[in-house]
């Protein structure tokens, strides 16, 4: 999927901590590459239209949404690869103590115990880490080629370091030509089932609390929209529940509703004041890129979505992320069976490809 020009390119401004991104939309077979070799220090996002790749941190953490815009191509970053300059070394590095099982069951319980007491939801991550010295060129190739319905990419700017991701969520898809905008409410999981079985109370509940949360933001935005039809979203072994919402964005700023949005309780919890408390609380790795948003601008509009089924990476290291939604009704062992399930592919994937 990724030729051998490409992967050379990428492998260059890892190695020389150039801002890169390589991208694929769902369903496409074009991926689109493109460094920035002569980014500024501060690699501000501009939402005025012009082609770029976005990249934010989880919870709007960062102190602006980071730009990667279209300066080189592979080609030219090998042909000009002589007069290329090392850039400063990223801000953060990956993660290196990993989650271990005994851990998070006692993060959920204490967690679980609270849900019951007041109610709602919280999405508590997991991390996997390893040292490694992976080919990575080929592993963005390969994840790439395995994960056709999502949004593929990879990318490196100063303020993040390198992120490999493969995301089914849409937070916002909108045309730039008549306003209209494309979302969705993406929780709830289960293994792949062959047949029309019925989701469980606990997957509704969970599922439910983002449904009624992005249509609340919506409303209270004075955004026109309408929920479709329910749908199950397979990724590698499991599927999930999930609702899209369409509607037009009418006089509310793609700004405002992009960082309104973001983060749905998909990936945060309801209420978000509790949720985050206890995020704060338990989590002991920083998220940072992981439940953010990626996206780009292209000629047909703007395509933001939720940074899931992602690993931030160095030459040597690697931090991969996977999350679950917590109720009152949720069992650890079941939520940690299900952040295995999410982190399978892409391990695979290291392991195979790497």
């Amino acid at each position: 999927m990724i030729g051998p020009t490409t992967k050379k390119a990428i492998s260059i401004c890892i190695s020389m901590n150039i801002p890169f991104c390589i991208y694929a939309l769902p369903n496409s077979k074009r991926c689109v590459f493109f460094a920035n070799p002569s980014a500024p220090t501060e690699a501000k996002a501009e939402f005025d239209g012009t082609p770029q790749f976005f990249a934010n941190f989880f919870n709007n953490e960062g102190p602006y949404t980071i730009g990667i815009k279209p300066e080189m191509s592979a080609k030219e970053i090998i042909s000009n690869l002589s007069s290329l300059k090392f850039r400063e070394d990223p801000d953060i590095t990956p993660w290196p103590c990993e989650t271990k099982e005994i851990q998070y069951y006692g993060q959920v319980h204490q967690i679980v115990d609270g849900l019951k007491k007041r109610g709602g939801k919280t999405v508590l991550s997991r991390v996997y880490c390893c040292n490694s010295e992976f080919n990575w060129p080929n592993i963005i190739d390969a994840y790439f080629e395995n994960n056709p319905g999502c949004f593929r990419h990879a990318y490196f700017s100063r303020e993040t370091g390198c992120w490999i991701g493969a995301t089914p969520e849409i937070l916002l898809d909108a045309s730039i030509k008549d306003n209209s905008f494309t979302t969705m409410s993406l929780a709830g999981t289960r293994p792949i089932s062959d047949d029309n079985t019925e989701w469980d109370t606990k997957n509704i509940e969970e599922h439910n609390f983002v449904t009624d949360y992005i249509a609340s933001t919506l409303q209270g935005l004075g955004v026109e929209y309408k929920i479709g039809e329910q749908e199950n979203i397979p990724f590698g072994k499991i599927e999930h529940l999930c609702h899209k919402i369409t509607g037009n964005l009418n006089n509310a700023s793609l700004e405002d509703v992009l960082f309104t949005l973001s983060p749905t309780p998909a990936v945060l919890g309801y209420p978000s004041k509790d949720a985050l408390a206890d995020i704060e609380r338990f989590e002991v790795h920083p998220r940072f890129c992981y439940s953010g948003f990626v996206g780009i601008c292209d000629k047909n509009g703007y395509h933001f979505y939720v940074n899931l089924r992602c690993a931030h990476f160095s030459q040597d290291r690697v931090c991969a992320y996977a999350g679950g939604g917590l109720t009152a009704k949720s069992d650890p062992k079941d939520e940690w069976n299900e952040t295995f399930y999410k982190l399978l592919p892409l391990l695979d994937t290291m392991i195979l490809y790497g």
